[in-house]
């Protein structure tokens, strides 16, 4: 897997010369090389997790890995129809701990697809739900929202970094 990430950075430096572009800055590259590799493992575990979803197709926490699975590799209809399963099977009103978790992982897919504003509003709501988000938390993940005011917004807010309890 590791090759994968490495040959996804090389691949893309290589471009970007060939281009006549200079090369994207260490942070970005960084993360080219982790997006290849978590699409790598997305791609490898969406199969293992079919399997076991075979054998517990009533487990929300595994609706919500295949949520985020199919996000990361584009698969818009399925992220929606796996975060659909997975907030149908476990509401947060009947599990509080990992209710909020797996609405954090779907929240996650929905900006890693695009849905930004279903993304941003269910961020919000999570930083106000015991067991929900962390700001300081899982920031790589939310990195499809972090130019949009709307979240910077958020993540500044120091009523955000309160306690909630």
């Amino acid at each position: 897997m590791l090759a994968d990430s490495v040959t996804v950075r090389r691949l893309h430096l290589s471009m970007s010369k060939a281009k006549g572009e200079a090369p994207a800055p260490r942070p970005a590259r960084a993360f080219i090389g982790w997006l290849g590799l978590r699409r790598a493992r997305a791609t490898d575990a969406l199969a293992l997790m079919k399997v076991e979803l075979e054998r517990q197709p009533d487990n929300p926490v595994l609706w919500a890995s295949l949520c985020l699975a199919h996000a990361l590799l584009g698969d818009k209809d399925e992220t929606l129809r796996d975060a659909k399963k997975s907030a149908e099977l476990l509401p947060e009103s009947r599990d509080a701990i990992v209710g909020p978790q797996d609405s954090g992982t779907c929240a996650i897919a929905l900006a890693w697809i695009g849905e930004k504003d279903r993304a941003l509003a269910e961020f919000e709501r999570l930083l106000r739900v015991p067991w929900g988000l962390n700001i300081y938390t899982s920031r790589l993940w939310w990195r499809p929202l972090r130019d949009d005011p709307r979240f910077k917004a958020l993540v500044s807010d120091p009523k955000n970094n309160e306690p909630l309890l």
